[in-house]
């Protein structure tokens, strides 16, 4: 047997009178000749040969220019056995190719006895060139983040705000179909204008425009509807008073004199009335990798100058319904100035940079007028989650935002800033507050999870943050509170509420009814006297409301109402009665029911 390493033919003839002394010449034999017994091996192991029979002539390149050398009666060749002992030229090649220890192929001389020398071989061919791999497919550019720039900036400026929403006149339905819309400013419902989609995540609204780059989002106009569909902006950072969805009014929270500015620019910061928005989902920023909010709000409803014949100071008559927002950089949804009538439920604000749920009555203006005070304002069977507030909450801190922070009580800032509200760090917030200035309030059957307040009673607005600047507040009337729970989340940190914390014997004077219903002033607040609670979850001697409403058809419309709070009946006929008229006691003759749900 021999091993023939690479190349053979020529390197065999040219030594092969040097070997004659020793080694018999061996004649050159066609490759025709050779049909069997074929063999490939490895390299030759020359200190295996000892021993001096002559029996087989083997070659290897071992050493400069290669050699003969001679197998004398010992198997010195190291690498695989015979790849086959019947097998033809053709298969010999075939295995020795597949086989990447395989140096030569090794064939018989005919007619010389067995043991036979070889006279002649093939060396395993070198592999084929690999080819070139073809060139790699172009990378597809990375889309657009939102957030972090324009998602619009591909596409022609004609197509940034569509004319199904763009161009909505008064009085005027637009069905939106199950595609993507496109909005390049904010969008002010004409009178009588109803804008419906096809469904939640199904229809899309975007936002158009670099990031943070001014308001979008819709203002409810007079007697108009909003609802069906699913809305992402364009916010970076809490700012602008951006939402999904709001009413006219002032732009600053300080200033809404006459020459204040508005919302929509150029407006009178008018109020309106009888608008609903219902059925939206203001969705965040999340690839997988990366989360944050793409709005300032759900829902901002600002303070107004006084319009109408009553002269109100909000807007009048408006229900939100099925709201659901899962990350904001501020409230998630908020009443400013002195609003009326308004109904909202079976919302859900997660993850907001501030109270999930915020009523914002000014106590200057209803102590001038108590026509500005907050009216009728209920809050039924909503869900707030996780409301945190720390500072550096932007997209360029890789998109922190409340999500981010489990603390519930700034635990994670250190002493003694984490107790004042002007740290600069982290500000402490509930899924529920109000400011003083308020009366009809209700907060009933709502739900509170992953947070270390459910309601927090503010002060008078506005206020300097120093002690007694909040000895303007006017509460207008009794606030009610009843049938709400809390729970706890995973991953919630210090100061959180645990499960079914949903009852206070104190009235919020002392622990633990501060985690459920607090009437203590904030450490930033000032001094300020608590407002009268009905309803018993604040306190274990207050009025009781009347019991639960049933399910009969007659009071569907009622129930349906904004600002109404329970029912006045009788066998014949069937009253709605307000809120406020419901934590008074009057406006009924006959059975009262309140509407828990």
């Amino acid at each position: 047997m021999a091993a023939f390493p690479f190349p053979l033919v020529a390197a065999a003839v040219a030594v092969a009178v040097a070997a004659s002394a020793t080694s018999p010449q061996l004649p050159d034999v066609g490759r025709s000749d050779f049909s069997s017994c074929c063999y490939h091996r490895g390299r030759v192991n020359l200190t295996r040969c000892t021993t001096s029979q002559p029996w087989w002539t083997l070659y290897t390149h071992d050493g400069p220019g290669g050699s003969w050398i001679e197998h004398k009666g010992v198997n010195c060749v190291d690498g695989p056995g015979p790849a086959s002992t019947n097998a033809s030229v053709a298969a010999c090649e075939a295995s020795c190719a597949a086989d990447p220890r395989c140096h030569a192929v090794v064939v018989p001389t005919p007619g010389v006895p067995n043991p036979r020398p070889p006279s002649a071989c093939k060396a395993r061919p070198p592999a084929p060139p690999t080819p070139p791999s073809p060139p790699a497919p172009p990378v597809p550019p990375r889309p657009p983040v939102p957030g972090r720039s324009d998602v619009c900036a591909a596409m022609d400026p004609s197509e940034t705000c569509s004319p199904e929403i763009c161009g909505l006149g008064p009085n005027a339905t637009v069905l939106l179909e199950a595609r993507t819309y496109y909005q390049n400013r904010s969008i002010q419902l004409p009178a009588g204008a109803r804008l419906v989609g096809a469904g939640v995540n199904k229809t899309f609204v975007v936002a158009c425009g670099a990031p943070s780059s001014g308001r979008r989002g819709f203002i409810l106009g007079n007697h108009s509807y909003l609802g069906h569909f699913t809305w992402q902006g364009l916010q970076a950072r809490r700012g602008n008073f951006d939402a999904a969805v709001g009413t006219p009014g002032c732009l600053s929270t300080k200033d809404c004199s006459a020459s204040a500015e508005c919302i929509p620019p150029g407006g009178d910061c008018a109020g309106v009335m009888n608008a609903t928005a219902e059925h939206i989902h203001v969705r965040p920023h999340a690839d997988g990798q990366a989360w944050w909010p793409l709005s300032s709000s759900a829902g901002w409803f600002p303070r107004t100058r006084p319009w109408g014949r009553q002269r109100y100071t909000g807007s009048l008559n408006i229900t939100l319904r099925g709201i659901i927002n899962w990350g904001t950089w501020a409230d998630g949804i908020n009443f400013h100035g002195g609003h009326h009538n308004v109904l909202i439920e079976r919302c859900e604000m997660s993850f907001t940079g501030d109270d999930a749920y915020g009523l914002w009555p000014v106590s200057e203006d209803a102590k001038a007028d108590p026509v500005s005070c907050q009216t009728n304002i209920v809050l039924r069977n909503n869900t707030g989650r996780w409301p945190r507030q720390h500072a550096g909450m932007n997209t360029v801190h890789s998109g922190t935002s409340a999500r981010n922070f489990p603390q519930c009580d700034c635990g994670d800032v250190p002493l003694p800033s984490r107790n004042t509200h002007n740290n600069g760090k982290c500000f402490i917030h509930a899924c529920y507050a109000t400011y003083a200035g308020g009366r009809g309030v209700q907060w009933l059957n709502n739900r509170c999870e992953g947070a270390g307040l459910f309601l927090q009673f503010n002060g008078g607005f506005p206020a300097a943050e120093q002690p007694n600047a909040t000895a303007g507040t006017e509460w207008c009337g009794a606030l009610a509170v009843a049938g709400n729970t809390v729970a706890a989340m995973p991953g919630q940190g210090s100061g959180c509420m645990p499960d079914n914390h949903t009852s206070c014997s104190h009235g919020g004077a002392a622990e633990p009814c501060a985690n459920w219903c607090n009437k203590q002033p904030p450490a930033w607040a000032g001094v300020f006297p608590p407002p009268a609670t009905i309803g018993g979850q604040c306190g274990a001697h207050e009025t009781l409301l009347p019991p639960p409403c049933d399910g009969r058809p007659r009071f569907a419309a009622c129930r349906a109402a904004p600002g109404v709070a329970g029912a006045c009946y009788t066998e014949a006929a069937t009253q709605c009665i307000s809120a406020a008229d419901l934590a008074s006691g009057g406006g009924c003759v006959g059975a009262r029911c309140t509407f828990f749900d």
